[in-house]
């Protein structure tokens, strides 16, 4: 699963697998927003990209900060690779 940045589509920002689906999981207690993945991000290819969903309580702001951790990202963006 490949994750890409929003202003510039063809750009991979990290890796990871899709752990969540919105309405139906839960990301730091609330219901994932529509539209939006959980994602476990295993590789980071741009270390200081914003996230789209920010975390203050465990300080992920860029992707550098969630790596081996899980973060919120828009389903338009995410691209499954085989």
């Amino acid at each position: 699963m490949a994750l890409f940045n929003p202003k510039s589509p063809q750009k991979k920002v990290a890796g990871g697998k899709i752990d969540g689906l919105w309405g139906v999981d839960k990301w730091h207690g609330s219901i994932i927003p529509n539209l939006f993945v959980k994602v476990d991000i295993l590789v980071v290819h741009v270390v200081e990209f914003p996230l789209m969903v920010t975390n203050e309580t465990t300080d992920q702001f860029t992707t550098g900060d969630a790596i081996s951790s899980f973060a919120l990202w828009s389903s338009k963006y995410v691209k499954d690779f085989v």
